[in-house]
């Protein structure tokens, strides 16, 4: 009776997956349709992180009797980062090293379908956002993180790249090894100098007679585990899911010292589709002979009742200016309101960029 009761449910579970190959298969369709109508409109860009922040909000309000919400979102991350890849060839080009663990936050948005790599040089990066308009750039805006930061900001107020998207990251890890099932049975740790930053606290907690060795690269991380000994390593966990030559001895692992990282997607068209509640970056030139503007701006965001999201600042060397100020806000209900607020700097001859409107995905 239960063989019978099995067969009868995987009949059901077949069905439902017929259906389910059917509905992708028409929204796929669609989507190419939509590509279509983007390329004769003269939109670029498969990227849409308005649209995209959309779905997602409605996924994560989504009533579930039995699925867990962190897996439907999974599951649409990879159904749009095919629909992406259908509609252009546009690249993620990930500005720091190749097959590190910002390539893991950059798959962790966009998806395995992406065309994610990296230009560890930021001018080599620029000139690929800039080349093609389908191209994002994937870059880190946390300061310990952004060894660019300046040259970023640059780019940023000249107009010539546009923030169209936050996305906040935690970053994993995994423990692989060639041939070894156990850590215990490692007489060599391979890490790059990024990687033992971050895991030093779980380095510090191991037992056993570890030889840690720092290597210069992931290539040569690599290249460690291709020895007939048994050595382990620390990799980014995204990168280990596409490895299938390697044995994991321990998953998900997290930095003690790194909660979130704050990655900005960035492109070279502009980004000023106003709609309340998503988020600018404005910059602000500063000199020391004018610092007592800090106090005008501030008071008035605050005067205008605008919702600030972050203050930082950078110094600037061999500038016209000491110090740049960034105000990161929420737009207001109404964007003469937003207006008036630039207007208003202006009247002050307070400089200032701002660097697109755009959604936080996480």
């Amino acid at each position: 009776m239960s063989k019978q009761i099995l067969e009868e449910l995987r009949k059901n579970l077949d069905e439902i997956d017929g259906n389910l190959i059917k509905l992708l298969d028409n929204r796929t369709e669609i989507v190419k349709k939509i590509g279509k109508t983007k390329q004769e409109a003269g939109i670029e860009t498969s990227f849409a992180p308005i649209r995209e922040s959309e779905l997602f909000g409605h996924l994560r309000s989504a009533k579930l009797k039995n699925l867990d919400k962190t897996a439907l979102e999974n599951i649409f991350l990879e159904i749009v980062s095919s629909s992406r890849a259908i509609q252009d060839d546009g690249r993620v080009c990930v500005l720091g090293e190749p097959d590190g663990w910002f390539n893991d936050a950059a798959i962790s948005r966009f998806g395995t379908s992406a065309r994610v790599f990296a230009d560890e040089n930021f001018e080599d990066f620029y000139q690929t956002v800039a080349a093609n308009h389908a191209n994002i750039g994937f870059a880190s805006f946390t300061p310990e993180h952004s060894p660019d930061m300046m040259l970023l900001i640059e780019k940023l107020f000249s107009g010539k790249l546009s923030i169209v998207e936050e996305f906040n990251y935690s970053p994993e890890f995994s423990v692989v090894t060639n041939t070894a099932r156990d850590l215990s049975e490692v007489h060599e740790l391979c890490v790059t100098g990024e990687i033992l930053k971050l895991m030093r606290h779980f380095l510090v907690s191991l037992s056993y007679d570890l030889k840690i060795k720092i290597c210069r690269s992931m290539a040569e991380v690599h290249e460690s585990l291709r020895s007939v000994n048994p050595v382990g390593a620390i990799l980014p966990a995204k990168m280990v899911e596409s490895l299938t030559d390697r044995i994991v001895v321990k998953n998900g692992l997290k930095s003690e010292s790194l909660n979130r990282v704050k990655f900005l997607s960035l492109s070279a068209t502009p980004a000023y589709d106003f709609a309340p509640g998503l988020k600018t970056m404005l910059l602000f030139p500063v000199t020391h002979a004018n610092s007592e503007h800090w106090y005008d701006i501030i008071t008035g965001m605050r005067q205008h009742k605008i919702n600030i999201a972050g203050i930082h600042s950078l110094n600037c060397a061999e500038k016209p200016w000491d110090t740049i100020l960034i105000i990161e806000l929420l737009l207001p209900e109404k964007y003469e309101i937003f207006e008036l607020l630039l207007k208003e700097f202006e009247t002050k001859n307070l400089m200032v960029r701002c660097c697109g409107f755009y959604p936080v995905f996480k």
